[in-house]
């Protein structure tokens, strides 16, 4: 897929889940990169720059897909080498290199959260999260459960998740998203995915996570975020993660001409909310889970990109 189309998928929701638009974005990224046409490496760099501000552009938050390009242009900008054909192969297995660890961390990942699931009970997810979907259909072969999920509005993610664990055989119950408190006073615990992971441990997802987190926590329900680490946004050090704010059309086309709609993307699971980030790094408090991230990728407390 040319890179430019990629772009248009991305910022048209074509292509979903903040997992699926960091992978498609490095692709695209590499893609562009193997067709630059150029013999200087200062010029092959600024030309990565300007595919780099491109994908940025199309959603705002997706901190994954920020820290896919940046580490890979980072690995650019530090070599030694200087023939363009070099850096290209950087690129190449730079984008490589992190779909393969990907691979091996999310077996980690799905193995601490099925650790977390009890036998015969529900549990309850909102939106869809390849990750959660990925977990749930492992689990289901060693534990028996059923999920509860949320049509979510307005554009209703919550159907796919519902036919994909229909397909794998998974009992679920689907309800419109104001049933959420229905649907968890029936569950043993909450599973959702992340968009971004703040650095005061807080979580950014889809719209409506953060209400339903409290309704959780109002009955005792665990709030279990399972993400991976790149999904950690080193630039909430500094400032607040911001919040994507869609077309009014998706919730009402032709709205009466005084009626204003809002329609955020996202919103802010708070962090004392959340019993546990699952990541390939363990099932870590919130906190817990910032201090070892920015030990793993970061410099000191500061939060500063190596």
């Amino acid at each position: 897929m040319k890179f430019k189309e990629v772009c248009k998928r991305i910022k048209e929701l074509k292509i979903q889940g903040a997992e699926n638009v960091a992978f498609a974005a490095l692709g695209a990224f590499a893609s562009f990169s193997s067709k630059i046409d150029v013999s200087n490496k200062e010029v092959f760099i600024k030309q990565l720059g300007s595919a780099k501000s491109e994908l940025f552009a199309t959603r705002a938050t997706e901190p994954m897909m920020r820290n896919f390009i940046n580490f890979t242009l980072e690995r650019v900008r530090e070599s030694n080498l200087e023939k363009v054909q070099d850096l290209k192969r950087i690129v190449r297995e730079t984008a490589k290199k992190i779909a393969d660890d990907n691979k091996v961390d999310s077996e980690k990942l799905e193995g601490f959260a099925i650790g977390l699931m009890r036998d015969n009970t529900n549990v309850f997810t909102h939106c869809h999260a390849s990750t959660v979907m990925n977990i749930f259909k492992k689990a289901y072969g060693v534990k028996k459960f059923g999920v509860y999920n949320t049509e979510t509005r307005p554009l209703f993610q919550g159907r796919r998740t519902a036919i994909e664990l229909s397909k794998a055989n998974i009992p679920v119950t689907y309800v419109v998203d104001s049933a959420a408190s229905v649907a968890l006073s029936n569950c043993s615990a909450m599973f959702i995915g992340a968009d971004a992971i703040t650095a005061d441990g807080s979580v950014v997802n889809k719209i409506g996570s953060g209400m339903f987190a409290r309704v959780a926590a109002s009955r005792n329900v665990p709030v279990y975020v399972c993400a991976h680490s790149w999904k950690f946004d080193p630039d909430t050090v500094h400032k607040a993660e911001e919040i994507e704010q869609r077309s009014p059309d998706e919730v009402w086309k032709n709205a009466p001409a005084k009626v204003k709609v809002l329609n955020p993307a996202f919103d802010i699971v708070d962090k004392k909310h959340i019993t546990a980030i699952v990541s390939e790094l363990g099932v870590l408090w919130p906190a817990d889970f910032v201090r070892q991230v920015k030990k793993s990728f970061f410099l000191g407390d500061s939060g500063d990109k190596r």
